[in-house]
């Protein structure tokens, strides 16, 4: 075979490599150069002629089907190019190149999809920075930066969740996303009714031990990354470590809170006072009283949505990984559950054994809340501890798209297995 020499080029306008052929500078003679002149400073000089990356940026958003369709084939021209140019190339290594913009192009064009766009980074690295300097300078008023970002986010995302395919509103029944809907109702009731003490030191408990022990866990347990483009992880990251900055402001600066609203915090004159055992058992009972709700609703109703169109976060979790660990409990073979799994129904053990464990994490990681309580320093290590591992699960994340993300797909269209490189491909000839 040939030697097809590919060489590699970056578009920073979406951050894609994208494999391309050399520019091939010997001129063609006769009728096909006619057209091939161009005026530069008032002479006539010759185009050379060379083999164009398909789907180059243009001013023209008209032009983006067009140039799409460009990467499945290649010009005449520049096949005759090829051919005349290239020692030894043949009609196979042009179309093998084609193969492979193709795949790259598809590649990239999911990314965009994705999110992963100018706009969309902007908006996320901006973001990022305005919250952390809020953090630090506005302890008074980072409950507000709370339901600030609550209420931009979350409909964005639920706009996002009505029109996938199956729709995927129904995961804000989710406990994680309950909980955070139970907060900001609460952080809103105080600003506009009279609660009494009493029942700001109950919501304060069970906050407290939701918020800094189940929901600061779920951070690391669930591999949140903090992915500036992608909104769902960055909403992922929202509902489950910023409750736990809240509840620092809440609690460790509530000098500055209470400074700002003496008339609404009344729960930072108490927070010294908390008994341990009062937030394990509120935080439970708020977990438990969902528990219920939600079992039953599964029950009676939820396991038979994927058949309407809609998903749960119960069946997500049973064709990811979740499941894997409940068919093994439940001695499932593997064909069986890989057929659940297809047909997005599960019989009723899975939805004990997955509540089941559900709580018993649930119940595990709300003590969390307790050392939280103990220490400033604890509190603020452990916020900082989980937020570096959704900046560690971001970079590897990233490092996947920039990196592996194209050769990953180069080999499934080339059909090479992932362990091995472009060897296989001469492997294969010489069979």
């Amino acid at each position: 075979m040939g030697r097809c020499l590919l060489r590699v080029a970056f578009r920073p306008d979406i951050g894609v490599f994208y494999p391309f052929l050399p520019p091939v500078h010997k001129p063609v003679s006769g009728e096909e150069l006619d057209h091939s002149k161009r005026e530069y400073r008032g002479k006539a000089m010759p185009v050379r002629h060379h083999i164009v990356p398909p789907n180059r940026e243009t001013k023209d958003a008209d032009n983006k089907e067009h140039c799409h369709a460009e990467a499945s084939a290649v010009s005449p021209l520049a096949e005759k190019l090829l051919e005349e140019t290239v020692p030894g190339i043949s009609a196979r290594e042009v179309e093998l190149v084609r193969r492979c913009l193709a795949a790259v192009e598809e590649r990239a064009r999911k990314l965009e999809d994705q999110g992963m766009t100018k706009k969309n980074f902007v908006f996320g690295v901006a973001n990022s920075l305005f919250v952390a300097w809020s953090f630090g300078a506005l302890p008074g008023y980072f409950w507000i930066v709370y339901i600030m970002e609550v209420c931009v986010l979350l409909p964005i995302r639920w706009r996002k969740m009505i029109r996938a395919s199956p729709k995927q509103h129904l995961y804000w029944l989710d406990f994680c996303w309950m909980a955070n809907f139970f907060g900001v109702f609460l952080l809103l009731a105080l600003m506009v009714f009279t609660i009494p003490p009493e029942i700001q030191r109950w919501c304060m408990c069970a906050s407290w031990g939701l918020g800094t022990g189940t929901l600061l866990c779920a951070t690391t347990a669930l591999g949140n990354a903090l992915l500036f483009h992608d909104l769902d992880n960055v909403c992922a990251v929202l509902i489950h470590l910023f409750p736990s900055l809240v509840m620092y402001e809440l609690g460790w600066k509530r000098g500055d809170v209470h400074a700002a609203w003496p008339r609404i915090f009344l729960q930072c004159n108490f927070f010294e006072s908390l008994d341990p055992m009062e937030i394990l058992y509120n935080a439970c009972l708020v977990y438990g009283v969902w528990f219920l709700l939600y079992v039953s609703w599964l029950l009676a109703i939820g396991r038979r949505c994927p058949k309407h169109g809609y998903d749960t976060i119960f069946h997500w979790a049973m064709r990811g990984s979740a499941g894997s660990v409940v068919a093994k409990i439940l001695r499932q073979q593997p064909e069986v559950h890989a057929a659940y799994a297809q047909s997005n129904d599960f019989p009723l053990a899975y939805v004990f054994v997955y509540m089941a464990l559900h709580a018993a994490s649930v119940l595990a990681s709300i003590p969390v809340s307790l050392l939280c309580y103990s220490s400033q320093w604890i509190h603020v290590s452990l916020c900082a501890c989980v937020l570096l591992s959704t900046i560690y699960n971001a970079s590897a994340r990233y490092t996947f798209y920039m990196v592996k993300s194209y050769t990953v797909a180069l080999k499934k269209e080339l059909r090479i297995p992932r362990d091995r490189g472009a060897s296989a491909l001469l492997d294969r000839d010489e069979n």
